[in-house]
């Protein structure tokens, strides 16, 4: 920019001359504005005359300041001519200083435990000052972080400064939470301040715990018949809501034969809640077997807070067997005439599944292996084949 000064002459009469010339004051020649020292003529009738001084464009924010424009060695055709008081010109500061955050947002992991907020003022010159206080989002002070307010001051020269918040870090899955920082009140040792960006500054506390849920054990075993057979699944956090799914499969047993199979299901888990049961139909049957086996497979674990992992995500279920067979002479008694050769006696079990044998002796009554009345056996072994259910013993007769 510039301005404009007009200098006149109380008399137009013949010609006239005079310096104009710049300086003094608080502005600084050649910085703030163009020095200048001019010679003003007046034609005869003429009663005024201009200078014209460029002023500097700048981005400074500091007070007003001056500068002198001053008359000397007047001059005119006629007579003596004098000068009047210097012009005090005076250049109005139209900058304004900026106070703000360095960022938008902060992100503070709950364990960090303090963290430095910077704010950063567009100048410099001169001090500087802006108030701050915290407040409430998710957060909450005093458990989630520490309540804070104050003034920060730049001094002269210094463009930034920090804010030391505090988190606190605890053990809770839970979502990530946030409080506010505000800028409030600036004041600026020269022209005018002001908050600009974003204003309050968002701190986000980033949660570092997780929750883990899985079977309390690997295995476990239920008596064939017993139902429901009861089990139960565990979380470490219990904290909000959760969930798992959770499926069956075959391993020795066949579902809708020895057990109740059951599709992928969601397991729920409420608020504070810490266990959550799965019942599963155990059938009975009266066949001897051997112990059976399932398996119960979780997956897709969710937590309303934070994360959340898979434990033990397997149990093998062991359907124990509680039937058995009965092996047993077909008559407590028989009879044989000594002519016979060999005696056939019939034994048989209740149940035929599977393989079965039994061990057999036979001992002196009044007939007697020292008289030769018959062939004695001692520990012999009789063998049921599968779904054999009578074997006979064969004894010699003398």
């Amino acid at each position: 920019g510039s301005v404009t000064l007009t200098v006149s002459r109380s008399d137009t009469s013949g010609t006239a001359s005079v310096l104009c010339s710049t300086g003094g004051g608080t502005a600084t020649a050649d910085v703030d504005y163009t020095s200048k020292t001019e010679t003003l003529n007046f034609a005869d009738g003429v009663a005024n005359a201009t200078i014209t001084i460029p002023i500097t464009s700048e981005t400074t924010n500091e007070d007003d300041e001056t500068f002198n424009v001053t008359l000397s060695s007047p001059t005119s055709s006629i007579g003596s001519a004098t000068v009047g008081a210097a012009h005090v010109v005076t250049i109005t500061n139209d900058d304004t200083l900026d106070i703000s955050f360095a960022t938008a947002s902060t992100s503070i992991a709950e364990n960090s435990t303090t963290q430095n907020i910077t704010v950063n003022r567009s100048d410099g010159n001169g001090t500087a000052t802006v108030k701050y206080v915290t407040s409430d989002g998710t957060a909450t002070a005093g458990e989630d972080y520490t309540a804070i307010d104050g003034t920060l001051s730049f001094s002269d020269g210094e463009t930034s400064k920090t804010i030391a918040v505090t988190v606190f870090h605890d053990t809770k899955n839970e979502n990530n939470e946030t409080f506010n920082l505000t800028l409030l009140d600036p004041t600026s040792q020269y022209g005018v301040s002001q908050i600009t960006g974003t204003n309050p500054h968002v701190i986000t506390i980033t949660n570092n715990d997780s929750s883990t849920i899985g079977f309390n054990s690997a295995t476990s075993s239920v008596s064939e018949g017993a139902s429901p057979h009861q089990i139960i699944v565990s979380r470490t956090d219990t904290n909000g809501t959760a969930s798992v799914d959770y499926v069956t499969s075959d391993g020795t047993a066949t579902a809708g034969v020895d057990y109740t199979g059951i599709s992928s299901t969601q397991l729920d888990f409420a608020d504070g809640q810490a266990d959550a049961t799965i019942s599963i139909i155990i059938s009975g049957d009266s066949t001897n077997e051997n112990n059976e086996t399932f398996t119960v497979t979780l997956s897709n674990p969710t937590s309303q807070y934070g994360s959340i992992s898979l434990g033990t995500s397997t149990q093998t279920v062991t359907i124990t067997n509680d039937d058995s067979s009965v092996i047993s002479f077909s008559t407590p008694t028989s009879s044989v005439t000594e002519s016979t050769t060999t005696h056939v006696i019939p034994v048989t079990r209740s149940d035929t599944n599977g393989t079965a044998t039994v061990v057999y002796s036979t001992s002196d009554g009044t007939a007697t292996t020292a008289d030769s009345d018959y062939t004695s056996k001692l520990s012999q072994t009789l063998t049921f084949g599968d779904t054999v259910g009578t074997a006979n013993i064969e004894i010699n007769i003398n």
